[in-house]
């Protein structure tokens, strides 16, 4: 679980999420999209972190083989945007709901 600022709450946990062909555990704050990778090594994690406040798009969709994805559109420090996959890998069942409820609660 990754570290909160005061003030912040997990709204949603995602196990096994890819982006950029690494696989994470996504969670959802008030205030940010945090993607911790886990490693071998316990103390050792590797976290992507965006701010909910620079997310500009959330587009629900599905991709060529019917994974349920979203294409997240993220304003860059010098205010162009970048885009991000969040891939819902589906081992143990669809996703589509899980996917949903992210996009509910963005």
């Amino acid at each position: 679980m990754p570290a909160m600022s005061p003030g912040e709450e997990i709204l949603k946990t995602s196990p096994d999420v890819t982006v950029k062909n690494t696989l994470f555990d996504a969670f959802l704050t008030n205030k940010r999209i945090i993607f911790a990778k886990k490693t071998d090594d316990l103390y050792a994690k590797k976290e992507l972190v965006f701010p909910v406040n620079l997310v500009r798009k959330y587009d629900p969709a599905s991709d060529q083989s019917g994974t349920p994805i979203i294409d997240l559109g993220i304003q860059k420090p010098d205010g162009s945007m970048g885009e991000l996959i969040l891939k819902f890998s589906q081992n143990n069942g669809y996703r589509y709901a899980e996917r949903d409820e992210w996009i509910d609660l963005l």
